[in-house]
């Protein structure tokens, strides 16, 4: 099942990019697992660019980015009333896809200077979006030789929102039309150099029964956390999956889901006796006093 999604969910998207979605649910799920099988859970993504694929051409995705914010910019020209409004600090490309030897999207580490995110700050945009999102397709497709790989329809906001996947030789794009107009592009090895990192621990995670997200990635944060034990923080869409591994061994526990906005329950330590030591004087909230992990 792929959680549904919420507006803030949607604002830490555009903030990675645009690629999909957000609101979490705390998932208090203990087991252990190793690291090396890959998961059983399948994803709503059914295209892949993958092993089977074949080799192509480099193709710049800067390059192409850029020509798909020429073309943005002149259906904005054709807007009415209200016109789209660019993120300036949104120029980064991010796509988020199935890579290589995976069954679940991957969102790609951010590719420099190759997106863009327009906004329309009122009146009732979404058609107007969603046709932009769609003239922008076509436009890909008939002039610069893209092919649409994949619509992902995005949980929780109804048709017709979709997050496309176009590709032209190692180049894959994203355009995004729903609450934002947005593109982004990314190469395949980035994507794939991301899905390397993040897959131990996403496997391990789906491996154990959790429910599937609609993205993972594109970090994976690991630190030192109390009494010698390490942390892992793999980011979804949604939140943070959060691991543990016990001093002077190398196997990684999958602890639950944490939200990436707020300090967690003070209780849910209490289902896990390493995570509670891993995370003895971290913040954490009991009803609605601020505390520490005892």
């Amino acid at each position: 099942m792929i959680k549904p999604l919420d507006q803030k969910g949607i604002a830490h998207l555009v903030t990675i990019f645009v690629a999909v979605l957000v609101v979490g649910a705390v998932v208090a799920i203990g087991y252990k697992v190793s690291s090396s099988g890959h998961a059983d859970t399948l994803t709503a993504s059914t295209a892949t660019v993958g092993k089977d694929a074949p080799t192509s051409s480099v193709v710049s995705p800067v390059q192409l980015a850029a020509k798909l914010k020429n073309y943005a910019n002149q259906i904005n020209a054709k807007q009415g009333i209200y016109k789209y409004q660019e993120l300036k600090d949104e120029t980064d490309g991010v796509v988020s896809y199935q890579a290589r030897d995976t069954r679940y999207n991957v969102t790609s580490q951010p590719e420099a200077n190759a997106g863009f995110v327009f906004t329309i700050t009122s009146g009732d945009n979404t058609q107007a979006i969603v046709a932009s999102g769609q003239a922008l397709g076509d436009y890909a497709i008939s002039q610069l030789g893209m092919k649409k790989i994949d619509t992902i329809h995005i949980a929780g906001e109804g048709d017709p929102a979709v997050y496309a996947v176009f590709q032209k030789g190692d180049a894959l794009c994203s355009i995004r039309a729903q609450i934002v107009f947005a593109a982004g592009c990314v190469s395949q090895a980035k994507l794939e150099a991301t899905a390397k990192s993040v897959m131990p621990f996403a496997d391990l995670y789906l491996r154990g029964g959790g429910d599937n997200y609609d993205a993972y990635g594109p970090d994976v944060k690991i630190s030192d956390g109390a009494n010698g034990y390490k942390v892992a923080k793999l980011a979804t869409n949604v939140n943070n999956l959060v691991f543990t591994q016990k001093p002077n061994t190398t196997d990684w526990h999958f602890f639950s889901a944490i939200s990436s906005q707020t300090a967690p329950n003070c209780s849910i330590f209490d289902t896990d006796a390493d995570a509670k030591l891993a995370f003895q004087g971290s913040s954490c909230t009991s009803g609605n006093t601020a505390t520490t992990v005892k």
